[in-house]
């Protein structure tokens, strides 16, 4: 006899999402172009339009619901009336950045329109074919204030990791112009500060203490840095105030990380317990040029090599008439 050591119900199963003509395609070195062609055309989402336009039974059913009673079958790359195991399967789009506007009101329609034939129905209103999914998705009213917003937070805090919910909310301010920015970040604020509570619990042995502004402040620091790399910043925005940094640091607080980078800290070589076995070695010749095929080719790359290194300490002399460009 056995046992099964993992089981998993109801099953699930990604479902494609992507622009018109933007498909992935997965290929070997050696396949026929035309047959990859071909196999990257018919994606699920393909396959569920041209399923809708030969049967008129899937016409209600919405995108990520038609696993329940549909099956796509891989070999032939369509989709078929289930047989059997009816509501066993839930679909699953991949998820998409708001930085990425066009595909994200994608994705927002194909939860709301059922039975879709094409992109451009998805893009018809009221018969009147709109310029962008974004604005379609405006047109049937599912861009109310910031409720759109608030739907992508709320889906994302399900399954992502706080890191991963700042970088999001960061994309949110930076790229998508919400209506209010600081009651989206009240209305969040817990889900984006999570893995600092759950640090401060641990260094207090208190796994009861609760919420406070040191806490939010810690991630409201962590969202400021990653607004940093794009020239942005939190202050920005009406209503929020970040915390003073040497507050922080006098009182012996590490500045805040997003979770993701502690990780790699803490998976870092010299955290190993091997590092003191380990042995550095430091390139001392540049064995492209030691392996040109002749004296040219080896001059020529030995040049190249200085040249780089003139561009990265700023020693190339800056071209007449500009003030940082060099000539090539």
């Amino acid at each position: 006899f056995s046992f099964s050591l993992h089981k998993e119900f109801p099953n699930h199963q990604r479902l494609a999402i992507h622009l018109e003509d933007e498909q992935l395609a997965y290929f070997n070195e050696h396949d026929d172009p035309g047959t990859v062609a071909d196999r990257a055309h018919k994606t699920t989402l393909t396959a569920w339009f041209n399923y809708n336009i030969e049967n008129e039974d899937g016409r209600h059913v919405l995108y990520p619901d038609f696993l329940e009673n549909y099956v796509f079958v891989k070999s032939d790359r369509r989709w078929k009336i289930r047989e059997r195991g009816h509501g066993a399967t839930i679909g699953r789009m991949y998820a998409v950045s708001p930085s990425q506007v066009e595909k994200y009101h994608l994705r927002l329609l194909l939860y709301h329109v059922p039975g879709a034939t094409s992109f451009h129905e998805l893009k018809t209103v009221e018969n009147e074919l709109m310029s962008s999914f974004q604005a379609a998705a405006r047109r049937r009213g599912l861009l109310t204030g910031q409720q759109e917003w608030e739907d992508c937070l709320e889906q994302a805090s399900s399954y992502q990791l706080p890191a991963a919910l700042r970088q999001l909310f960061s994309v949110i301010l930076t790229y998508c112009t919400p209506e209010d920015p600081h009651a989206l970040w009240m209305a969040y604020r817990s889900n984006l500060s999570e893995d600092f509570l759950h640090t401060a619990r641990n260094e207090a042995n208190d796994q009861s203490l609760p919420e406070s502004d040191d806490i939010y402040g810690q991630a409201l620091l962590a969202i400021e840095y990653i607004m940093a790399t794009t020239s942005r910043s939190l202050t920005e925005f009406d209503g929020f105030i970040l915390p003073d940094r040497s507050q922080q640091n006098d009182n012996n607080q590490r500045p805040p990380e997003p979770f993701l980078i502690r990780q790699q800290l803490a998976q870092s070589l010299k955290r190993s317990s091997i590092w003191r076995h380990t042995q550095i070695f430091r390139l001392q010749t540049n064995m492209r040029v030691q392996q040109a095929s002749n004296t040219r080719n080896s001059a020529q790359l030995r040049e190249f090599a200085e040249y780089l290194l003139r561009i990265g300490e700023n020693r190339e002399q800056i071209a007449p008439g500009t003030e940082d460009r060099i000539k090539l």
